[in-house]
This record gives structure tokens, C-alpha cells and sequence, in this order.
């Protein structure tokens, strides 16, 4: 999946990380790398339920919550969005102190994605 991803072969990349999950279902980087494919083509629901079984395999995963806060951005839904980023920063410390702080910090990330 990590090859096809870099050669920018979104669709080969999310079937190889998909057969990975497939194959090790509590793999949460096979998890993780799903759907921040899924996020960068636009599918942010799928995104969104690939982030959130990396955070019930493994609930101290900052990047899951912010690539889920980044898809609820995509979709309009600020407020879990602003949860979402405030989990991440607690658990990464990156001191963010306003949710408008948090939903600057959510943009910026889902402009990396593009």
C-alpha cells in the first residue's frame, strides 16, 4: 500500500491496505493509512470509520483523532471536529488554547491531504 500511495496510485493503495486489514484486522497503521487514502480522495465517511477503529484498537493514536477532526471539518461538522483536535492535542501536548486555534490547526491538515 505504502508504494502504490507514493506513486500516487490512490486506488491500488487503498485495495493493498484494504487486503491488509483484511488480513491483520487490528493493524491500526493498515487502518490509518485507509483512510487517510480514503480523506485525500474526498471519501471522508469512509475516512472517518477507518480513523475510528484505529481509535477504539488503540485510543492514544493523536494522528487518528486529528484525520478524523479533519474529515468532520470536510463534512460541516465543527463541533466534533473541535473535539476531535482537542483529543489530539491532549494527547500530542500541541497547546492549542481556543477551538477557533483548533479549527485553524484542522484546515492546515486537511489542506496537506489535497
Amino acid at each position: 500500500g505504502n508504494l502504490y500511495k507514493a506513486l500516487g496510485d490512490r486506488a491500488k493503495a487503498i485495495a493493498d491496505f484494504t487486503q491488509a486489514i483484511k488480513f491483520d484486522p487490528h493493524n491500526v497503521e493498515s487502518y490509518f493509512n485507509h483512510g487517510v487514502l480514503y480523506a485525500e480522495i474526498g471519501e471522508h465517511p469512509k475516512a472517518i470509520a477507518d480513523y475510528t477503529l484505529v481509535i477504539k484498537i488503540d485510543p492514544n493514536f493523536p494522528e487518528a483523532y486529528g484525520g478524523r477532526g479533519s474529515s468532520y471539518l470536510a463534512l460541516g461538522d465543527h463541533k466534533k471536529a473541535i473535539e476531535d483536535a482537542k483529543k489530539a492535542c491532549d494527547l500530542s501536548e500541541c497547546g492549542f488554547i481556543s477551538d477557533r486555534e483548533l479549527l485553524q490547526f484542522l484546515r492546515e491538515n486537511e489542506q496537506m491531504l489535497d
